[in-house]
């Protein structure tokens, strides 16, 4: 049975907004891309408009494109490797070879800037930000497959490479004690953890990123946030690290088992969050995904999540009234997004 939350909405919106939608991945034909590839796999007839989105994006990605993970050539990257791997294998290697050849030629570049730290606070925080997304671009496509051993022992030395440059960044900008920061997906800390231990998963640089992995848990363990959706998010990474990564120190276990008892669901939606803060980068989406993920690490139900639940809530935030005028809510990171994970939960066993 095909449960969504706005269907006919978002149907409308597509069909008169497909040409003039831009790239991103968070609020563009990029991220609508992995929607309907997630929808098309359960329902057949969603087939057809994954096709014509498809095909918008590769049609108009721009030769002056930006390197940046929400509007860029890693969003559009991420959205045609995804598509390839979790639904059928495409004719789009001629866009992503042209996507990771400028995504090679720029990292060097946000390197450098970094490492001369000539910029601005706010400069240097997106240059560690792209770097860190950068890496966990190279972790999903050697997860996902490349296709050819070339561009995989390039991704590899690259990744390589990457881990210590950003693993010093965030060490010296004392990311793991960011406490200040509220809820966000996007905390540079939370991608580099998931993307060393995807490396991990896939053999790569093992022993290195065990050694990493043991030096940060002294930091993690002095420093358990006061907010318990960055308890949450420190949660996941803990239960990821002890579930993928062999000889771990000990005390990424034991904050797992104290964060465990220690992250309260009624802080968060009533304290912490916003009423209208909804959409995943920042939102009720993003920490109900984070629990969906730590029930299914931990193999079983410590958080209340259901579609009724969530439901609920995105329906009494009132923000998708403002569908049309909200560019925020026109992609993955909003309503297609939102629709996407009430779909799965609405069809989880």
């Amino acid at each position: 049975m095909r449960n969504v939350l706005y269907n006919r909405l978002l149907e409308e919106w597509v069909n008169n907004h497909i040409s003039e939608n831009g790239n991103g991945l968070f609020y563009g034909n990029a991220g609508l891309v992995i929607y309907y590839a997630c929808m098309a796999k359960r329902y057949p007839d969603y087939d057809k408009m994954y096709h014509r989105v498809l095909k918008a994006l590769i049609d108009s990605v721009p030769d002056n494109i930006n390197v940046f993970l929400k509007d860029g050539a890693l969003g559009i990257g991420v959205s045609l490797s995804f598509a390839n791997y979790w639904y059928e294998k495409q004719t789009s290697d001629i866009v992503l070879e042209d996507l990771d050849a400028l995504i090679y030629r720029k990292v060097p570049d946000i390197i450098s800037a970094v490492k001369e730290n000539k910029s601005s606070d706010l400069l240097n925080h997106i240059n560690r930000l792209t770097l860190s997304d950068v890496l966990w671009y190279y972790s999903l496509r050697l997860l996902w497959g490349v296709s050819t051993p070339f561009l995989n022992r390039l991704f590899t030395q690259k990744a390589m490479a990457l881990v210590e440059v950003v693993y010093d960044e965030i060490d010296s900008a004392n990311e793991t004690d960011s406490d200040f920061m509220r809820f966000t997906l996007r905390k540079p800390l939370l991608i580099f953890v998931d993307s060393i231990i995807r490396l991990y998963r896939v053999g790569i640089y093992q022993k290195r990123i065990l050694h990493i992995l043991n030096e940060m848990s002294y930091k993690v363990a002095l420093n358990i946030p006061v907010l318990h959706s960055n308890r949450l998010s420190l949660f996941y990474l803990s239960l990821s690290a002890c579930r993928y990564i062999e000889n771990l120190n000990v005390l990424w276990k034991e904050c797992c088992n104290m964060l465990e008892h220690n992250i309260s669901e009624q802080v968060i939606f009533s304290e912490e969050l916003r009423h209208r803060d909804v959409c995943f980068s920042n939102g009720f989406s993003g920490v109900f995904l984070l629990m969906l993920l730590c029930n299914n690490l931990l193999g079983k139900k410590i958080f209340q999540v259901d579609a009724e639940r969530y439901r609920r809530r995105v329906s009494e935030s009132g923000i998708i009234r403002e569908f049309h005028s909200n560019m925020e809510m026109q992609g993955l990171n909003g309503a297609f997004g939102m629709n996407l994970l009430y779909n799965f939960l609405i069809n989880m066993k």
